[in-house]
């Protein structure tokens, strides 16, 4: 059997916690994301992008999406330190 060495409890404990504070753009749930035109077009956070072929000739649908400057704050849940 070979000898192998795992990290500390605390630190396996800060990268969980770490990863789970971690929230990427991209992942981050639009209020604007799917919805029809006409209502997309009354919420003011909102914009509608027509649809358009892009340069590398893939069809793009008109979609909704998020404004310009008008980024949806994240909450955050805090996450007690391990071991304290």
């Amino acid at each position: 059997m070979s000898n192998t060495r795992f990290p500390s409890s605390s630190l396996t404990a800060t990268l969980v916690a770490g990863a789970l504070l971690y929230v990427p753009h991209a992942a981050a749930a639009s209020e604007c994301r799917g919805l029809a035109e006409n209502t997309c077009g009354t919420e003011e956070a909102c914009t509608w992008v027509r649809p358009y072929v892009r340069k590398d000739g893939r069809e793009v649908r008109g979609h909704c999406k998020l404004a310009r400057g008008k980024s949806k704050a994240l909450t955050v849940t805090a996450v007690p330190s391990p071991g304290r």
